[in-house]
C-alpha cells in the first residue's frame, strides 16, 4: 500500500474477488458462455458473502467493532445482495424460457 510500508496480500482479497466477479461478468456477455460464467460469478459472490460475514463476525467477537471489521461485514453484506440479485435474475431467465 502506498506510503504505509504494509505488504499484506490478504488486504487485497476483496479486490481479487471483485476482479473475478468482473471477469466472469464480462465473459458472460458472450451468449455461448453466459450460463457457466454467470454461475461462476454467483459462486464467487457466495464465497465473498461467507468469507466476509464469517470472518467479520469472528473478528468482531475477538477485538470489537473496528474499521477493518466493518469493512469485512460490508463486503459480506454487499456479496449477499449480489447473490440475491443473481438468484432473482436466474429465476426470471428460467421463467422467460418456459413461458
Amino acid at each position: 500500500f502506498v506510503g504505509t510500508g504494509s505488504k499484506a496480500v490478504t488486504a487485497l482479497i476483496p479486490a481479487f474477488l471483485g476482479a473475478g466477479i468482473a471477469i466472469s461478468g464480462a465473459l458472460a456477455m458472450k451468449p455461448s458462455l453466459r450460463a457457466i460464467f454467470a454461475h461462476i460469478a454467483l459462486v464467487l459472490g457466495a464465497l465473498g458473502f461467507l468469507a466476509g460475514l464469517g470472518r467479520g463476525m469472528m473478528t468482531w467477537m475477538k477485538v470489537g467493532l473496528t474499521l477493518p471489521v466493518i469493512e469485512q461485514l460490508l463486503m459480506g453484506v454487499l456479496c449477499a445482495i449480489y447473490v440475491f440479485l443473481c438468484i432473482q435474475s436466474f429465476r426470471a431467465a428460467r421463467k422467460a424460457r418456459q413461458g
